[in-house]
């Protein structure tokens, strides 16, 4: 078939438009909400909340949920706020160390739920917290302790550029982190205010930041370091909203193996659902 001249600028538009949307996040952001959804996760794209700091209006990329409700009538979310990065000219580089007094200043367990029942509130308030007597006692299948695995911590991270191993800086890293715990904050306060209170529910958010690019390690020990090429990576926050310290953890995640670590939070939503 033969295209007439006018016909070929117009495919050598659509080609440039491709091409130049290729670069940007949006067709990542499409392709995370494709494997949440057949995984069969509800999406909502371009969920917008206020900045409480600046009072400016802010967008997270995506929130998914899945939801089911349990013999006693509650309505149990498990919700995946999800910030999605793409840079071919950077790889994202996290320095980590071994914290021997990371049990005494960081949550190493920032469990956030949002729930309108008393009860269940209240019974928040008297669990041990403790990382190990936690997993000992309430999560026997393991599961919390492989999403909150870690056994050290991540006290820095750099966008290093490919082309010349220049560091960079660290503005997209530290967007993702500083968008998806406002957004988490946001949600938890709005939750409050915008739920029927004859319907009995129960959420659980966790925070995942989902990148189309390389990660890498840099594990210090003494005067000695260790280079990893790794493909995810938990990172532990503390933080203030509201002149309340909070903490959170973030699920950083290579696109390349979310598929995997959808099924992770899948058996998380059946355990919280009593479908296990």
């Amino acid at each position: 078939m033969k295209y007439s001249s006018s016909e070929k600028k117009e495919e050598k538009i659509k080609q440039t438009l491709e091409e130049a949307i290729q670069k940007t996040g949006y067709v990542l952001e499409h392709k995370v909400a494709t494997l949440l959804e057949e995984a069969k996760w509800t999406v909502i794209h371009n969920r917008y909340y206020l900045d409480d700091v600046t009072s400016v209006q802010r967008e997270m990329d995506i929130l998914a949920y899945k939801s089911d409700e349990t013999k006693s009538g509650i309505r149990i979310y498990t919700a995946l706020i999800v910030s999605c990065k793409k840079n071919e000219e950077f790889d994202w580089v996290f320095l980590t160390r071994k914290a021997h007094g990371m049990n005494l200043n960081l949550n190493l367990l920032p469990i956030n739920f949002s729930s309108n029942i008393d009860v269940f509130n209240y019974m928040l308030t008297d669990i041990n917290w403790d990382k190990e007597k936690f997993i000992k006692k309430y999560d026997p299948g393991k599961l919390i302790s492989a999403l909150y695995n870690y056994n050290k911590i991540v006290f820095a991270y750099q966008e290093i550029r490919k082309s010349n191993n220049a560091p960079s800086n660290d503005s997209n890293i530290y967007s993702s982190i500083s968008s998806l715990i406002k957004a988490q904050a946001y949600e938890i306060e709005s939750l409050k205010g915008g739920r029927r209170n004859d319907k009995k529910y129960i959420y659980n958010l966790n925070l995942l930041s989902v990148a189309d690019l390389d990660f890498y390690e840099l594990e210090y020990e003494k005067d000695m370091v260790k280079t990893s090429k790794i493909h995810s990576i938990n990172y532990l926050n503390r933080f203030l909203i509201g002149n309340q310290e909070k903490h959170a953890r973030i699920d950083f995640i290579k696109f390349d193996v979310l598929k995997k670590i959808i099924i992770e939070y899948d058996k998380l939503h059946k355990c919280e659902s009593g479908l296990l």
